[in-house]
């Protein structure tokens, strides 16, 4: 009866993410599957912030050269040179759809 309600962690989740980074990738989730996450880098003036992750919300309606990134407890205006994305991993086998049979598209 409970079956199908159950997800399946795909088995190249177990071999490639570290437990912290399947920790991560599921508190990420908390914000949606489709929100995307950045991580701060070569910040001058807010230096301390470099390495932080958070999800990008768009542009920022104050200046056309910079994005505004939601951090865990701030809200940022970072130009795009200083964040990276961060890569997405699937983690249950209904992500990858045909890929568990063999299939590729």
């Amino acid at each position: 009866v409970f079956e199908s309600c159950i997800t399946t962690i795909n088995s190249n989740v177990i071999k490639t993410l570290t437990a912290d980074e399947f920790a991560a990738e599921m508190v990420r989730r908390r914000k949606g599957q489709d929100a995307v996450y950045v991580r701060l880098t070569g910040l001058r003036g807010a230096a301390h912030l470099n390495g932080r992750e958070g999800f990008l919300e768009g542009p920022d309606p104050t200046n056309s050269e910079r994005f505004t990134v939601q951090l865990e407890a701030a809200t940022v205006s970072v130009k795009s040179d200083n964040y990276d994305l961060v890569r997405r991993p699937k983690l249950f086998d209904a992500e990858y759809g045909d890929e568990i049979l063999g299939y590729r598209d």
